[in-house]
C-alpha cells in the first residue's frame, strides 16, 4: 500500500494462470470469469462497482512470470467525513468511517 499523493494504492499479485488478454477489457463486467467452473464473476464487478461509488478505480495487468496484477487506487478524500459521491442511485450520500454500512447496503444495489 502506498499512501502518496492524493490517493491510497493498492498492488495485488497472483502467480495463477492470469487473465487471457482477450478478457482484460470485460474482467469487470458481471458474469465474466477466467474460471471454468461455475460461481464465478461476481466478485472483480462488485470490487469495481464500489470503487466507483468511492471515486476510485482499479487496473489490471499480466504480471512478470504470469498471474495478474490489481491496482486499486482510492481517493484520500473519499475516506474523510463529509466527502460527497453519487451512488448507483443517483443520489448523493456521505461516505467515511462512520458510513462504512451503507456503502455495504448499496452492494445489493450494485450486483444489478
Amino acid at each position: 500500500m502506498t499512501d502518496l499523493g492524493d490517493d491510497l494504492i493498492f498492488e495485488i499479485e497472483d502467480q495463477g494462470a492470469g487473465i487471457d488478454e482477450s478478457q482484460l477489457q470485460r474482467i469487470f463486467d458481471k458474469g465474466v470469469t477466467s474460471k471454468t467452473e461455475p460461481g464465478h464473476g461476481l466478485g472483480l464487478h462488485l470490487v469495481s462497482k464500489l470503487l466507483t461509488l468511492l471515486g476510485g478505480s482499479v487496473d489490471i495487468e499480466l504480471a512478470d512470470g504470469g498471474g495478474s496484477r490489481f491496482t486499486v487506487y482510492i481517493p484520500k478524500g473519499s475516506a474523510e467525513n463529509g466527502s460527497r459521491v453519487e451512488n448507483t442511485t443517483g443520489t448523493n450520500r456521505t461516505t467515511g468511517a462512520d458510513s462504512n454500512a451503507k456503502i455495504i447496503a448499496n452492494v445489493a444495489q450494485v450486483k444489478s
